[in-house]
């Protein structure tokens, strides 16, 4: 008799366990997607202020949203042309790269 509700538990803990992961997972792919397209947003908004308006990247950053802050950027040149790349440690990595009367696009 102790054999079986010990087993039972056992299972109850098992499919809570894997309930809980799935969960996990779900929640874990939305949290990146939309860590992806907040990285996109910030890329593309912080080349577009730096290279088209010709703004520093210092004057640039107080122009975003205050749930930006999180999202990291810097200038980078990438194969000859200036960009910013955006990220968010382990979510989302993010490029904008500016085209001479073009504007700036995410790479």
């Amino acid at each position: 008799m102790k054999r079986t509700h010990r087993n039972r538990i056992l299972q109850a803990t098992g499919l809570l366990l894997v309930l809980g992961l799935i969960v996990a997972a779900v929640g874990d792919r939305n949290l990146r997607v939309q860590a992806n397209v907040g990285a996109g947003y910030v890329a593309h908004q912080i080349c577009s202020c730096v290279h088209v308006a010709n703004r520093s990247l210092e004057s640039c950053l107080p122009d975003m949203l205050p749930v930006m802050d999180r999202i990291r950027s810097e200038l980078v040149d990438v194969d000859g042309h200036h960009g910013v790349r955006a990220w968010i440690p382990v979510f989302s990595d993010r490029t904008a790269i500016h085209t001479p009367g073009l504007g700036c696009a995410l790479d």
